[in-house]
């Protein structure tokens, strides 16, 4: 999550302070789509900026002391992050608001292009294969269900990120080396995570969230009705919604949205079909509210296939 005026990545159109002054943000590094900074306050602090983001990015941010927010102009669900957690995600495209409010506040962030995060595209763990499938299909992508706690080694490297002493071309490569360390570090904590999630579930439940998922791939341009996937595979609402997070690393209502999406985007790349005829076939009313929701899944509007 990107909050401060000083990423190289954002195109920030306000900020707000409570306290003026009583906040102190510090550029580690920026240069060529690669921004690392931290902000911290000794006294209760309120901040927030409001942000057009229209590059990929991919954010690596650990609220040491704190709690932040994310809200996204057209949605009104609110992204919490809790003090001494993190997150690594990827986003295409974000315009809204992002805050951060404490009696004191210790935070510390990663943004980069593509230019830069392409070089940690690896994928010997199942969750950085799951998480850079998503990027490449343009999607917005965490590298964890939830935010995961920071951990005393990701610690020491922030405080090492903070307190370089190397200038010119040795800074540069001291940060890469040391970001790349950091994100393998949130890897290998969100591999454990998602392993002992996994591992909680019995091989019948797995068997019936397999089923879940076939039987959503059936019938992706029907409406989406939980109680008929429940009907059809023999899960509860709850075991349906939590193990398909864990099991597959997205919510069931994400995934039938990126398979409708994808349908979408390629009935307008590979037929005659007008944006008003995609929408229709998708059982959008209104093509506007598919025109949005196309936009929010992919970062741009359905028309720009059909120029």
């Amino acid at each position: 999550m990107d909050l401060y005026q000083h990423s190289p990545l954002a195109n920030v159109q306000h900020i707000g302070l409570e306290n003026p002054g009583d906040i102190a943000a510090t550029i580690h590094l920026s240069h060529d789509g690669l921004g690392v900074f931290s902000a911290s306050s000794q006294r209760y602090q309120h901040a927030w900026v409001t942000d057009c983001q229209t590059e990929p990015i991919l954010t690596m941010y650990f609220s040491i002391v704190g709690i932040c927010q994310a809200k996204e102009k057209h949605c009104p669900k609110v992204y919490e992050l809790q003090h001494n957690h993190h997150i690594l995600s990827f986003s295409p495209y974000f315009e809204g608001m992002y805050s951060v409010k404490g009696e004191r506040i210790d935070t510390f962030g990663v943004s980069m292009t593509e230019h830069h995060f392409k070089r940690l595209m690896v994928n010997e763990l199942d969750c950085l294969q799951r998480f850079w499938e998503k990027v490449s299909r343009m999607e917005e992508a965490d590298i964890s269900p939830i935010p995961l706690p920071i951990t005393p080694q990701q610690k020491i490297l922030i405080h090492e990120l903070q307190h370089c002493a190397y200038t010119g071309e040795m800074k540069k490569l001291f940060y890469e080396s040391k970001i790349a360390e950091l994100f393998l570090a949130q890897a290998l904590q969100a591999e454990t995570f998602n392993s002992i999630s996994v591992q909680n579930l019995s091989s019948p439940d797995r068997a019936r969230l397999h089923a879940a998922r076939a039987f959503i791939d059936k019938n992706m341009l029907e409406p989406l009705n939980m109680r008929k996937i429940c009907q059809e595979t023999g899960l509860n609402d709850f075991k349906l919604k939590k193990g398909f997070k864990e099991l597959f690393g997205t919510t069931v209502f994400e995934y039938f949205t990126k398979l409708r999406m994808e349908y979408a985007r390629k009935l307008l790349l590979d037929t005659a079909y007008s944006v008003h005829e995609v929408a229709y076939t998708l059982g959008y009313g209104e093509p506007y509210n598919f025109t949005k929701a196309f936009k929010k899944h992919f970062g741009y509007l359905p028309s720009k296939l059909k120029a």
